[in-house]
């Protein structure tokens, strides 16, 4: 949340004709244009329909081959592993494929990495492992797109390998084994944005199609774990990424899983209203937490069982490891804060941090949050030996992977995404990579520096109709984000300092009818004297879940306050 006394407050995503409610500016402005894109946007009761309304999962690219191959290992009464990844995504994606194969008779075993000390994707030492313990079909989750040599070397000792993944490779890599990907060219399958656990969930619908049992198989509960990952992943919530989590919360909301009620339970949900925010801040990190400080198989037991009693117990560990996930993060932040006021950490176009001992499962944490704080791209590093592990983070409008990519002689090894990556580097080699990035990064235009409002609302367009189109929308999250609206020269009324430091802002703003609409800005308490002064002033606000978790109620949260 800022503050700022200024004339030019923002810039306007949709810039049509004003003369139209804001309810229909709000959806033309989310691309919302024909009748047909409004009906699957705001379809009812997803969670009865997705048969109707996902892609035929027979389509994706190599489906129908690899769930032939798993048949065949179940008729065959094979040992089957499912190897996913550490975070949420891959966990839930193991979750969905393992209580899918259970289902059809057979009993996987499962292998997931240590964070640290193996890293992401296929490893030679865990596939060797696996051969000796019997395995004869792998499945990979959430990972396997780009290891062709690992892949090799599986069926070198005699497995059978499928990999399912969402991940994107810099070619078309020729794989001797199936490849369930929706981003490879191969395919026909109409929605390309899935997550590990979207395209787990749609691959083991593709089994349960082309299994003789099928009618016996119940595959809808396992909707909530595609939610879930899709939600942890921060995936695009539209096509088919939307209708997966909308249904899957429709499922929480009414049978939630064992694993899951207990998460629940633990961290104040009534399951009845669960909604995206609970997952994305409550029960994410908790489930992350098992990865980044002790082993995400925490979390994959916790999400398999289907005992209440061992539930519970899992989910007090998962409460003590977010615990300590949250008081080394804190600690880490105040380390890195002091080192940038300092003048001790590496500043400019781009802020460096490092330290010895950092947590590495932490550095994308620090980095996000530094983001945030310092409005500029960060590298936090965590430095054992003479290497460095680093955590790269953007801001919006900056590809960090291209400046990333021009120095990549001075990495051991990086990846990633545009506004989010990682790096190994040797100590001496760091400060060179902070300059050849810090070169390149150029300073920030001035249109990106005015924050950008879905439409403009007046008082009056503050009304139950908005209110019911902003419940109708949700979820909220990656590529549909919570509307904002830029409001304009309102009076302030019965303004006060809330919380137990009273640190957070609170006032009324007028809307339609004379209705008074509740206003929170968090962290803004500072600003009381000032709002009081002022008494009128324009504003940039988000909707705000009322304590129902719903936003029928409608309350906004202060984003940016421009004072009169």
């Amino acid at each position: 949340m800022s503050i700022q006394s200024t004339t030019k407050h923002w810039r306007v995503k949709w810039s049509g004709d004003n003369s139209l409610p804001a309810t229909e500016k709000l959806l033309l402005s989310r691309g919302l244009v024909s009748t047909h894109d409004r009906d699957l946007f705001f379809v009812e009761n997803p969670l009865y329909q997705l048969g109707d309304l996902l892609g035929n999962p027979l389509e994706l690219p190599d489906a129908e081959q690899a769930a032939f191959e798993i048949l065949k290992a179940i008729n065959n009464n094979e040992d089957i592993w499912i190897y996913g990844d550490y975070d949420v995504d891959g966990v839930t994606a193991s979750a969905i494929l393992g209580r899918g194969l259970k289902q059809l008779g057979v009993t996987p075993k499962f292998y997931i990495p240590h964070r640290i000390d193996e890293g992401f994707g296929l490893n030679k030492d865990a596939i060797a492992t696996i051969a000796e313990k019997g395995c004869k079909t792998l499945v990979t989750v959430d990972c396997g797109a780009s290891n062709v040599e690992e892949v090799e070397y599986a069926k070198s000792l005699g497995l059978r390998v499928i990999i399912t993944d969402h991940h994107t490779t810099t070619s078309e890599i020729d794989f001797p084994v199936p490849v369930v990907n929706p981003i490879r060219q191969t395919g026909n399958y109409p929605y390309r944005e899935h997550t590990g656990a979207g395209v787990a969930y749609s691959f083991l619908r593709a089994i349960v199609y082309k299994s003789p049992i099928r009618k016996r198989i119940k595959v809808h509960p396992l909707i909530q774990l595609a939610a879930l990952g899709t939600i942890g992943d921060v995936a695009p919530l539209t096509g088919e990424n939307r209708l997966l989590v909308k249904a899957g919360l429709q499922s929480m909301r009414t049978v939630p899983l064992v694993g899951l009620r207990a998460l629940f339970q633990r961290s104040g949900i009534i399951s009845s209203f669960v909604n995206e925010a609970d997952l994305a801040f409550k029960i994410v990190p908790r489930l992350n937490s098992a990865g980044r400080m002790s082993h995400a198989k925490v979390a994959l037991k916790l999400l398999l069982t289907d005992d209440a009693l061992d539930a519970f117990k899992i989910s007090m560990h998962l409460e003590k490891l977010n615990a300590l996930r949250k008081a080394t993060t804190d600690s880490m932040l105040v380390e890195a804060r002091e080192m940038i006021e300092s003048g001790t950490a590496l500043n400019g176009n781009i802020i460096t941090v490092a330290k010895d001992g950092w947590s590495p499962a932490l550095l994308g944490i620090i980095a996000a949050q530094l983001v945030r704080e310092y409005g500029k791209p960060v590298i936090v590093a965590s430095i054992s030996g003479d290497k460095a592990r680093a955590s790269v983070r953007s801001i919006t409008g900056k590809d960090i992977m291209i400046p990333l990519n021009n120095c990549s002689s001075l990495m051991l090894e990086f990846g990633g995404h545009s506004h989010a990556a990682g790096f190994t580097c040797n100590v001496s080699d760091l400060q060179n990579i902070h300059h050849h990035l810090d070169a390149e990064i150029s300073n920030i235009s001035a249109i990106e520096d005015l924050p950008e409002v879905d439409i403009e609302v007046s008082p009056q367009d503050i009304n139950e109709d908005l209110s019911n189109l902003l419940c109708r929308m949700a979820p909220f999250g990656q590529g549909n984000p919570e509307p904002r609206f830029g409001i304009s020269d309102v009076q302030m009324h019965n303004i006060q300092l809330v919380g137990s430091e009273f640190s957070h802002l609170k006032f009324e703003i007028e809307g339609a009818s004379g209705r008074r609409i509740e206003v929170l800005g968090f962290g803004a308490g500072s600003y009381y004297r000032e709002a009081i002064r002022a008494n009128t002033a324009s504003m940039i606000v988000a909707p705000l879940l009322d304590r129902c978790g719903s936003y029928r109620l409608l309350r906004f949260k202060l984003i940016h306050l421009f004072l009169a």
